[in-house]
């Protein structure tokens, strides 16, 4: 049995996301639904149709996020193809550490729950969510990603720890994280002479990245990484 999944729109999930899947779950065979391909650095003249398409989905993510993957699983139908398992992953911005906002967001979640089944009666859908965004991942998993270094008197899995244990603050205008987590990370880098950048460096990290770790260690992450590993696969 195929498995679909969809991300967001981001150059990390891009590039790292099926290698991240796979070792969840080698035997499985993974189809994405959503974004389409790798967005190209530089615009392909030849096709502008198509690389604006592919800027419209960069970044893709909530509420937008679930439109897209309704659309496509309404093209599956039209196409006469069948999904049975849906495996969704995205930041979540905060929402998950606010009791108010956690709330709307489990509200809306169930009312993309009830449109996808619409579609597809029987379908599994397996949520896997990185809270506050993927780039907290990688603090927990340091050792496969990073080089211990030392910067300003101190080591640099030092900063990381105070990092992971620093309060996440929800802006209620933002509807996000009154800091991105991804700048903060990037900023305890940078103090340490590395560079950061979503773009070039975001998924060679998420590659690295151990699954199981990440279940041990991300409350949010674990439920729907834990169902993917035990899900029965029909052949």
């Amino acid at each position: 049995m195929k498995v679909h999944y969809a991300h967001g729109g981001g150059y990390t999930e891009l590039g790292g996301m099926r290698t991240f899947l796979t070792k969840i779950r080698e035997d499985i065979d993974y189809e994405k639904i959503f974004p389409s391909k790798r967005p190209r650095k530089k615009p392909n003249y030849l096709n502008k149709n198509r690389e604006k398409r592919k800027q419209k989905e960069s970044g893709v993510s909530g509420k937008n996020l679930f439109e897209e993957i309704l659309k496509r699983l309404e093209k599956k139908k039209l196409d006469r193809e069948k999904v049975d398992v849906l495996v969704i992953i995205d930041d979540t911005d905060c929402k998950l550490s606010d009791k108010v906002a956690r709330e709307k967001f489990f509200a809306s979640l169930e009312g993309f729950k009830k449109k996808a089944k619409e579609v597809f009666e029987d379908m599994k859908i397996i949520f896997i969510w990185a809270e506050p965004e993927i780039e907290k991942w990688f603090c927990i998993d340091r050792s496969s990603c990073l080089d211990d270094t030392r910067c300003n008197g101190k080591s640099l899995f030092i900063g990381i720890e105070e990092l992971l244990k620093e309060p996440l603050i929800y802006d209620e205008e933002k509807e996000s994280c009154s800091e991105k987590f991804s700048e903060k990370f990037k900023r305890i880098l940078n103090e340490c002479g590395l560079s950061y950048s979503k773009r070039n460096d975001g998924s060679e990290y998420l590659k690295k990245v151990n699954p199981s770790k990440i279940e041990e260690e991300d409350k949010f992450a674990a439920k729907g990484i834990r169902e993917l590993k035990n899900l029965s696969i029909r052949r």
